[in-house]
């Protein structure tokens, strides 16, 4: 999910990224390192607190768009993609071969560096993109897989962090960040399959424009795109046209018109976005027809249980 400096979209995982409601997650994790962590004021975690970086090895300490994590495949080094519109955990087959990791796999091969072992759930293995390893990127973590228990993931973009936290800790610290962008009906992540993987996706109801449309809570993608044909992508063709670009993703390069200035609102936060529009290449999940991306959650925090979703954002849109 690499950059691209016409204001490109990132299309990583698309498959795997729409959701329309339902309540199964993956089997909790049962093991995992006695690392200390979590929110202030609340019992430890098993699990550490992990920075989340936005650069890549290929750019030095230029800012990158996507929440990167260390960790390894097997016992290689690799780096991580944070990534919600992902509704599986994926590892590229170069990198999976170099770790001596056959398919089928699952996430136990995977970890993050102070946080352990990934829990039981089964990975997809493929060609990620030549763009994306050469930003030294060999896989992606869907985080709404790592609940364990009764505590939520916390993937904390404005402080670069993730942490886990018991639940009710996690959903008092969304309360305090700002707007949530999660609507009270619009919580629960839903069912979705991605190569024949079961996994799990997030989205909510929005308004684009004064139209009424369903989007993905995808921080796998570099800006807020719309499928072309929605009644939301019509009324964003209707602003000014930005450029014309190729988006970089996962697995393939997607063709991406970029309008400006498009009114969009989600729960009780709302914003002016420049967003993409763009000719689904794979079927889209759950009747979502497009995507919030980092150009929004980048000022958001995300709370993830193993069926429910929290998202938290500043009160306005950069």
């Amino acid at each position: 999910m690499p950059l691209n400096d016409k204001r490109t979209v990132i299309l990583a995982a698309f498959v795997a990224a729409f959701c329309a409601c339902g309540e199964s997650g993956p089997p909790a994790h049962t093991g995992g390192e006695s690392a200390s962590g979590g929110v202030a004021g609340a019992p430890a975690s098993r699990r550490g607190v992990v920075p989340i970086a936005f650069e890549a090895k290929k750019q030095g300490s230029k800012p990158f768009p996507f929440a990167l994590v260390e960790g390894k495949i097997g016992n290689q080094p690799a780096r991580f993609i944070l990534d919600t519109g992902a509704a599986v955990h994926a590892i590229d087959a170069s990198a999976a071969a170099a770790a001596g990791v056959a398919s089928p796999a699952n996430g136990t091969v995977m970890s993050i560096d102070g946080w352990g072992a990934l829990p039981n759930h089964a990975v997809a293995i493929r060609e990620l993109s030549a763009s994306i390893r050469s930003h030294g990127i060999a896989g992606i973590i869907a985080p709404q897989l790592l609940a364990e228990g009764g505590e939520a993931v916390v993937v904390d973009l404005l402080n670069h962090q993730m942490r886990m936290a018991p639940k009710s800790t996690a959903w008092s610290a969304m309360d305090d960040i700002g707007v949530l962008l999660t609507p009270p009906a619009q919580r629960k992540l839903c069912p979705a399959d991605a190569e024949g993987v079961a996994g799990l996706a997030l989205a909510v109801d929005a308004v684009v424009d004064g139209e009424a449309t369903h989007l993905a809570i995808d921080s796998g993608a570099s800006r807020s795109i719309l499928l072309e044909g929605s009644k939301g992508a019509v009324r964003a063709t209707a602003h000014p046209v930005l450029g014309r670009s190729v988006a970089a993703g996962a697995s393939v390069d997607v063709a991406t018109s970029i309008y400006g200035g498009v009114p969009i609102t989600a729960g009780a936060w709302s914003g002016t976005v420049d967003v993409g529009v763009t000719t689904p290449h794979r079927a889209a999940h759950c009747g979502a027809e497009g995507r919030l991306g980092m150009d929004v959650l980048r000022d958001c925090a995300l709370a993830l249980t193993a069926d429910e979703f929290l998202v938290a954002c500043r009160a306005t849109a950069k």
